[in-house]
């Protein structure tokens, strides 16, 4: 994995918050810049629940486990997202200063 600064990520959250996640993810996983330990913890409800107050697990690899209640899907499963088919949680609210501090505890660990 190349050493990457993700500070150049600006948290514009005058946008949609879920649309700057997706943005911000597929940027972070394009480039590598999420070591493969923290790509593991991101599965994890427990840390998610830690880390972006989400009740789900930022990635997942079988959105359907998670989804209780089929009207009300919990990831974007339309497409698979990202490395090693992985989907993206869609259950953001108001976690964005939570989003932009895990942000800045990635570009520290890079």
């Amino acid at each position: 994995m190349e050493s990457v600064k993700i500070k150049s990520f600006h948290c514009n959250l005058e946008k949609n918050l879920q649309d700057f996640v997706i943005f911000t993810m597929k940027e972070l996983l394009k480039i590598q810049a999420i070591p493969k330990d923290e790509l593991e913890n991101l599965q994890n409800k427990d840390y998610c629940k830690k880390t972006f107050d989400l009740n789900y697990p930022l990635l997942t690899k079988d959105p359907d486990q998670w989804n209780e209640d089929k009207n009300h899907p919990r990831y974007y499963s339309k497409q698979r997202f990202f490395v090693d088919e992985l989907y993206l949680c869609n259950h953001w609210f108001q976690q964005d200063s939570l989003f932009a501090e895990w942000l800045k505890k990635i570009s520290n660990i890079n």
